[in-house]
Formats: structure tokens, sequence, C-alpha cells
């Protein structure tokens, strides 16, 4: 079991997002502290993060991936929680 709650992780994942700049999921699936975790994990976060409104996902058409992004939103509480 993880020592972070699910929140956390979403957390920390959004604050990756704020710092590190738009990514894809091939980006993100390479941060250090998400490299042991699975894809269904990842999309997992990716989601809750989206319900709470951190991050955005902008979809492309064909082949090109798409791209996450955090929002205001996620900005204002990667600050509060730094």
């Amino acid at each position: 079991m993880s020592e972070y709650s699910l929140k956390e992780r979403v957390q920390m994942l959004t604050s990756s997002l704020v710092y590190g700049g738009p990514m894809t999921f091939e980006q993100i699936k390479k941060l250090d502290w998400l490299k042991n975790t699975s894809e269904y994990g990842i999309l997992f976060y990716l989601r809750e993060a989206e319900r709470y409104e951190w991050i955005k996902t902008k979809c492309f058409k064909g082949d090109k991936p798409n791209i996450y992004s955090a929002t205001a939103k996620g900005r204002k509480m990667a600050d509060a929680r730094d």
C-alpha cells in the first residue's frame, strides 16, 4: 500500500504539470515518482485530477498524443500546497 492517499497523488500529478508544463501521457509515465505505477493507475490519477478540474486534456485527431495541462484551479491548488 502506498504511503500517499489518492488525493495526495492527484495533487502531486497536478503539481508536476504546473511546474513541468504540459505533458503527453508518455512523458507523464517517465516522471520518477510514477515509474513503478501501472498505466491504469496513472490514467486513474489523470481522471481524478480532471474530476477536481485541476487539469485539462487537449485531444487531437489521428496519431497525435493527447496533451495534459494544469488549469488555473490546479495552479492555485499547487501554489497553496507548496
